[in-house]
């Protein structure tokens, strides 16, 4: 009898874990390979010097774990103000690591209100195809271990980067959603 309960248990706990994987979100509903389009992070409040650093050190870490990183064109547009462009190949978890380390590139101070990414989407992604996310790190984040994501409708998500990788829906919107200036659109 107790082995009988015992595994209807384990088969509960494998159907609830089944269930909840099924209806999480990841990376890859957003992520294609062959994905072009605007990559585009920009940068207020910072010195030329701590983007060349944060820059640096992102490089520098990859390298280290055997990855190649193509550096970014970076544009100073006025003083402590920079657009930071990356290949219009670069993926999107890559696109969201680079937000996360600008964001929190200096353990002595936050850019976290600093920073904000534009991520074109491309058509044959299976969530938000065809559009620009704008992707940040809120002033809120104390988890430094993901970003926040908002689209053109103002709807919110946080991508984890821990374990699936989750892209989990928000009920509150940290930032609502602005394009990329105008003025500095490289495209």
């Amino acid at each position: 009898m107790s082995y009988l309960i015992f595994t209807a248990i384990i088969a509960i706990a494998l159907l609830f874990l089944y269930i909840r994987k099924r209806n999480t979100l990841t990376m890859d509903c957003i992520q294609d390979d062959n994905a072009k389009g605007k990559r585009i992070i920009m940068a207020t409040q910072m010195s030329e010097n701590e983007i060349k650093d944060a820059i640096n050190g992102f490089i520098k870490l990859y390298e280290e774990n055997g990855d190649k990183v193509d550096r970014p064109q970076v544009t100073q547009l006025e003083e402590n103000s920079f657009m930071i462009c990356l290949p219009d190949t670069t993926p999107y978890d890559l696109f969201c690591y680079w937000v996360n380390y600008l964001a929190h590139s200096d353990e002595r101070k936050k850019y976290n209100n600093n920073i904000t990414g534009w991520y074109e989407v491309s058509a044959n992604a299976k969530l938000f195809p065809s559009k620009t996310l704008m992707i940040y790190v809120p002033e809120t984040d104390t988890e430094h271990d993901n970003v926040y994501v908002t689209t053109k409708d103002n709807l919110c998500y946080k991508q984890e980067f821990a374990g699936d990788t989750a892209l989990i829906p928000q009920e509150y919107v940290y930032r609502k959603y602005s394009g990329i200036p105008l003025n500095v659109a490289p495209y």
